[in-house]
C-alpha cells in the first residue's frame, strides 16, 4: 500500500462520526474495505495505521493538515 493512498482514506474518514472507540484514544473504522485505526498521540497529532487484508501502512498526521487537505 503506498503512503498517498493511506493519507487519502484517512483524510475522506476525518467528517465520518462512526469511528468505534477500541480504547482510551483509540479509535477503529472499516472504510471501502481498509481497516482504519487512529491513535490521538499528542495534543493535535495523530497516529493512524491504514490496512488490508494483505498490506498496512503507519503514519502520523497532524490534526490541521488533515482538516486543510480535506477542505480544499
Amino acid at each position: 500500500m503506498k503512503i498517498n493512498l493511506a493519507k487519502q482514506l484517512v483524510r475522506e474518514t476525518k467528517s465520518l462520526a462512526n469511528w468505534e472507540t477500541v480504547t482510551y484514544n483509540f479509535y477503529y473504522l472499516k472504510y471501502k474495505n481498509y481497516h482504519i485505526y487512529k491513535r490521538n498521540i499528542s495534543l493535535n497529532n495523530w497516529q493512524f495505521i491504514v490496512a488490508d487484508d494483505i498490506t498496512r501502512c503507519t503514519f502520523k498526521m497532524y490534526e490541521k493538515e488533515a482538516k486543510k487537505c480535506q477542505t480544499g
